[in-house]
């Protein structure tokens, strides 16, 4: 390695340096940035009133590692909870589509201190329910998000994309600052097209039910999810003339080994057509490129899978001589629809 010289920047391994170390290095580097970011407002007869400190949301934890926030993004919900996780305020901001370069200022109304603030992007009150009580006092650990319809265990509706983030921030309206907070994006959306080769027309979505379970409508403050199952069955549905019989239905945040279902069932005879652990399917499309991402981590980051069933001479029944599978355009094939 080079000695160090000016304008010789020493370079490290990165691949060579354990997990815990690297994590230790990125918390650092978090913390330098954020200094670097702010800049003092004490100067001789410098008025305070031009201090400001802002919050910039940044949605690049995504299969394309760039920032779509502005992209996707419409509505903001920011709780402020103080050091101690007692209840201080609620941020808001919604538009149409931010511009690139927004960001939400931290008014000056919010005293100097220790923060956390907890971000939901998308929470429109015919999607999902937020529960964060504003009496004085009420604690961070009472804040929790649930889908709409929560009770009735059945989502079959298209849901707004929800985000979520959190971070600890020390307010000081003596500095400019702007603070990241990165979000996660938790919806997800699947598209499932069912053909029979022999003849696409011998397949009606109408005969069919779809439906994902996961025990994933219900968060808390940390975006982990609790609760009973859910059922999710489609939002929409329609027969194609050449690709056959068509349903869209989407989830919310999926967490491994949490018992992940998808399921069709034949409505006239009852017959199951498949029955299979997502899991088992979804962790086989992290590619090569992504074998040092951890399953959980490529859930969080993908949102939209498409699966496509080919059938070989699918009968009234349901019964099928042969089954194809092909997610997200990788082909896994079972014979005998035995799933």
């Amino acid at each position: 390695m080079p000695e160090a010289g000016y304008g010789l920047p020493i370079r490290f391994p990165v691949h060579f340096i354990n997990p815990v170390m690297r994590q230790f290095f990125l918390s650092i580097a978090f913390v330098c940035t954020v200094l670097v970011m702010q800049t003092s407002c004490i100067k001789d007869g410098e008025d305070l009133d031009d201090c400001a400190q802002y919050i910039q949301f940044v949605y690049d934890y995504n299969m394309d590692f760039v920032d779509l926030f502005y992209k996707q993004a419409s509505k903001l919900n920011v709780f402020v909870y103080d050091s101690e996780g007692n209840y201080v305020t609620t941020l808001q901001d919604q538009q149409n589509e931010f511009p690139e370069s927004y960001r939400m200022q931290i008014p000056k109304s919010l005293s100097d201190g220790e923060y956390q603030f907890v971000v939901w992007s998308g929470l429109y009150e015919d999607s999902y329910n937020a529960s964060a009580t504003e009496a004085k006092r009420s604690n961070i650990n009472s804040l929790h998000v649930e889908v709409k319809n929560y009770a009735d265990g059945t989502i079959n509706f298209e849901m707004k994309p929800l985000f979520y983030g959190s971070q600890n921030i020390t307010v000081n309206h003596r500095l400019k600052g702007n603070y990241p907070i990165y979000l996660k994006k938790d919806t997800k959306k699947f598209r499932i097209v069912m053909q029979d080769l022999s003849d696409s027309s011998k397949i009606d979505v109408n005969d069919y039910t779809f439906e994902i379970k996961s025990a994933n409508g219900l968060y808390d403050h940390l975006n982990n999810p609790s609760g009973n199952t859910l059922t999710y069955t489609p939002y929409y549905t329609y027969n194609d003339a050449n690709a056959g019989a068509v349903a869209e239905l989407n989830t919310l945040r999926l967490i491994s080994k949490a018992n992940n279902r998808f399921k069709i069932t034949n409505k006239k005879t009852g017959a199951t057509i498949v029955d299979f652990d997502l899991d088992k399917y979804l962790a086989a499309l992290k590619l090569q490129a992504y074998n040092k991402m951890s399953y959980q981590e490529y859930l969080d980051r993908e949102d939209s899978f498409s699966f496509i069933l080919l059938f070989n001479n699918i009968n009234q029944e349901g019964n099928n001589i042969g089954l194809s599978i092909k997610i997200n355009g990788w082909l896994i094939r079972e014979q005998n629809g035995d799933l």
